[in-house]
């Protein structure tokens, strides 16, 4: 329990180390991570997913001027 009263609990989702989960497994595991007061997708990624957010930074003006 931390020093506000809320407990502290969750999971790195997508696994510390070794190897990838299968899609399914990685599906299942964020539905369930979200449902913790702590969710963190931790030391897991592919090509689909974005490493940190320093990556998309020169996209963003691109896409601001959309808007």
């Amino acid at each position: 329990m931390s020093l506000s009263g809320l407990f502290n609990v969750g999971h790195d989702v997508g696994g510390f180390s070794g190897d990838k989960p299968d899609a399914e497994l990685f599906v299942r595991w964020v539905q369930n991570g979200v449902m913790h007061p702590r969710f963190t997708i931790h030391s897991w990624n592919d090509d689909h997913t974005v490493k940190r957010a320093v990556d998309v930074s020169g996209r963003h003006p691109r896409y601001s001027r959309c808007y």
